[in-house]
């Protein structure tokens, strides 16, 4: 005897904006991603769903590939290119989502073959080796003992490690030693290990000491973070961000480079490749899941830096030496 559930029925399943959108939201945080890629799906989603309700689309099933490039015209008219690849992409992986759940078939994908539109590839522009020492001065010259201590070891650590801000300021005191710094909480949920040089590992041994004194006079507890804020909590990444543009007052920044955490992760990255940093072990330093994405710094190394590094590994010059 057949049991009901093996007797097929057609039924229609409806599929509306805010549960797909949810559920997608759901698999991204399951799948590890970080709380501001999550708003970043979460900002793209409603700036399209809400443009596709106001054209009559009601559910995500029923746009069709026109409108998604209306969208993307409409976009292109008022923001740049790089912002409004960033919302087509996210559109794009809502839609592969959908599509792996089975919610909706391949071909009804309104995304595939969608071209996103070419961006201008700009010279990186970053600290010079003046600029660095600089701000590291300058962070350890505030009249605050706690602030001096630990926003030269913050500063110091981004442009001797070249960690993102958020891995930074993540780190607990277990995780730093004095050979090494293991990052936990990489983006993509990737953990690494990258080196601490001797002059980090002792300005470490420094803050800690300056660090726990400062919170013991206030008689804050301990909570295992390397890094904490005034009040004993964690530090954000735009506390870091704010620091960076105070000390930016008092030291000489040359107008067209960008001070951010970032900018210094890509001093790291361009002084690494300068001293004979192999590309791939770079990549791995920097934790890119994908070479090309360290490419960008090799690129922008100026034709005169490429040849002066390239002079110590001439095969010639080499093969004289061995002799």
């Amino acid at each position: 005897m057949r049991s009901y559930s093996d007797i097929p029925e057609e039924f229609e399943v409806s599929m509306s904006w805010p549960s797909a959108i949810k559920e997608l939201l759901l698999f991204k945080k399951a799948e590890g991603y970080t709380e501001g890629t999550l708003k970043g799906y979460k900002s793209s989603m409603k700036l399209f769903s809400e443009y596709c309700v106001a054209k009559g689309y009601m559910s995500p099933a029923n746009v069709p590939k026109r409108a998604v490039r209306e969208f993307q015209a409409d976009m292109n008219e008022s923001h740049t290119v790089g912002y409004c690849n960033a919302h087509l992409s996210r559109i794009r992986a809502f839609y592969g989502f959908l599509c792996d759940e089975g919610d909706l078939p391949e071909y009804a994908d309104p995304t595939r073959r969608l071209k996103m539109a070419e961006v201008l590839k700009k010279k990186l522009i970053i600290f010079n080796d003046e600029e660095v020492l600089q701000f590291i001065e300058a962070a350890g010259n505030q009249k605050n003992k706690f602030f001096a201590a630990r926003d030269k070891l913050l500063i110091m650590m981004m442009a001797d490690a070249g960690l993102r801000v958020r891995e930074m300021v993540s780190l607990q005191d277990k995780e730093v030693t004095d050979e090494y710094i293991f990052v936990k909480k990489g983006k993509g949920n990737k953990q690494r290990m990258v080196y601490c040089s001797p002059a980090v590992a002792k300005e470490v041994i420094r803050y800690k000491r300056v660090r726990n004194a400062y919170f013991d006079s206030k008689n804050i507890p301990k909570n295992g973070m390397l890094f904490r804020n005034r009040d004993g909590g964690f530090l954000k990444n735009d506390g870091v961000q704010k620091m960076l543009k105070k000390l930016a007052t008092v030291v000489d920044v040359r107008a067209d480079v960008r001070v951010s955490p970032h900018t210094f992760r890509h001093y790291f990255a361009q002084s690494q490749l300068k001293n004979g940093c192999d590309i791939l072990t770079l990549s791995r330093l920097l934790g890119h899941s994908n070479i090309n994405t360290t490419q960008i710094y090799l690129e922008g190394l100026a034709d005169e830096e490429l040849v002066q590094s390239a002079i110590s590994t001439s095969p010639l010059m080499n093969l004289r030496n061995r002799q």
